[in-house]
């Protein structure tokens, strides 16, 4: 392969390479994340350490992470 094929090539890769990426910015959309019993843009989250029980019966150090205030149950 002689001198200007190799360098043409490599520029058609970098240009592909360019090219896959801004359609696949164009086509990505917004990702929404979604908590059961969360309305709104706003919340509270809380942290609280325990001990989980295990299916043996050993206990296990743990933090659990949750909402604060009262919040309805959800409906799957």
């Amino acid at each position: 392969m002689n001198q200007l094929n190799r360098k043409n090539r490599i520029v058609l890769t970098k240009l592909l390479t360019v090219a896959v990426a801004v359609v696949a910015l164009l086509l990505a959309s917004t990702a929404h994340a979604a908590a059961p019993g969360i309305t709104g843009t706003a919340f509270s989250l809380v942290a609280s350490q325990d001990y989980i029980s295990q299916p043996d019966g050993a206990m296990i150090y743990s933090w659990g992470y949750g909402c604060s205030g009262t919040v309805a149950p959800a409906s799957f």
